[in-house]
């Protein structure tokens, strides 16, 4: 009579890949008889046992009873350990289960780290978010002008800005910037314009807008900025006693319209943008425009018309153009209202307007 032998399984015939593995592995079979641990294992048991395993038996049922691949994970002497079930068939049956135990405490902490490192850093976000968004005028009127504004960061934090400060006598200074990037580097450089400006035109009184920017440079180019920071900004001077708009351009490529009586007008002005590059001798050019009664100003950034449709198409200054001349009436919130329909919302740069009405009336 022949003699029977029992076949190896072929899981034990060659274990110098399973041990040349970091992870620890075991193979146990159906009666949770441990078949096989790798060097790795043994060498953790060694150091963590007490007498029974480290690793409950009870991890490998999975595969028995859904004879497929089984993840789970649970802590063990300290450690986070993500555990990978897979079944091992003989002859169509389920005889016994390979488990790969991945240690991923320091993955796991890591993540808890970053976690939380975000949660703070939303919270100052949201703070700088806040400050940025209370530090944006609040005046609607001065005089017989008439103000109303939109403020649409892409992210966050913009690079977009503007502000009025009451120069005395009848005068009030404004300005739009568009500061290069966004984010947070991008605020930070808003507060700077803002902060300057303010001290420049209420502590130093400098008036015409022409030196204006000049005082503006000279500050930006003190602070030794890198070459990569840099910012446009329209100023202006809106003079209600002699009904006059005083201006200057320093690189605000998106050159404000006027409206009045059906005629459409650009106030066109040249200049270079604030950079840390000091031009020494150069100055900014000036320019002064009656104001009419009636006159309708518009002020924006590259933003408004840079924006783009879901077919990658640009909304353009002729969309501004034709609203400006065609609505009179709630014609600010009707300019972000179609601007909002042609992009989706799906703003990809900041976006700032200003609108100004002078509503003077005749003498």
């Amino acid at each position: 009579m022949k003699k029977t032998t029992t076949k190896e399984p072929i899981f034990l015939t060659d274990t110098t890949m399973l041990n040349a593995m970091e992870d620890y592995v075991r193979v146990v079979d159906r009666k949770g008889q441990i078949l096989f641990e790798n060097e790795a294992l043994l060498r953790f048991n060694q150091a963590e046992s007490k007498g029974s395993p480290v690793f409950p038996l009870s991890t490998a049922t999975g595969p028995f009873l859904e004879h497929t691949v089984t993840r789970t994970e649970f802590c063990v002497a300290g450690h986070v350990f993500s555990v990978m079930n897979s079944p091992i068939y003989e002859d169509g049956e389920v005889v016994a289960a390979i488990q790969v135990f991945r240690d991923t405490t320091i993955q796991n902490n890591i993540t808890l780290q970053l976690l939380n490192r975000n949660r703070k850093w939303q919270k100052e976000i949201a703070l700088a978010r806040t400050i940025q968004t209370k530090m944006l005028p609040r005046m609607k009127t001065f005089g017989n002008l008439q103000f109303d504004f939109a403020y649409m960061p892409s992210e966050e934090l913009s690079g977009d800005f503007f502000d009025f400060v009451p120069l005395g006598e009848g005068r009030l200074g404004f300005y739009i910037s568009d500061v290069v990037g966004h984010g947070v580097s991008a605020s930070i450089l808003t507060m700077f314009v803002r902060q300057t400006m303010r001290s420049i035109l209420e502590e130093e009184k400098i008036r015409e807008p022409a030196q204006v920017l000049g005082a503006l440079r000279d500050r930006f180019y003190e602070i030794q900025m890198d070459d990569g920071q840099y910012f446009s900004l329209f100023y202006a001077v809106f003079d209600t006693v002699k009904n006059t708009l005083t201006y200057a351009n320093a690189g605000h490529h998106c050159l404000p319209m006027v409206e009045c009586a059906g005629e459409l007008e650009t106030l066109y002005a040249t200049g270079r943008l604030i950079s840390p590059v000091l031009l020494k001798g150069y100055t900014y050019e000036q320019h002064c425009r009656p104001m009419r009664k009636a006159d309708r100003f518009l002020f924006f950034t590259d933003g408004a018309v840079e924006a783009k449709n879901a077919l990658g198409m640009e909304y353009g200054e002729e969309n501004l153009r034709r609203l400006l001349l065609h609505t009179t009436k709630n014609t600010l919130s009707t300019i972000v209202h179609d601007l909002r329909q042609y992009t989706g919302e799906q703003l990809k740069d900041d976006i700032a307007i200003v609108y100004v009405e002078n509503q003077r009336r005749k003498v």
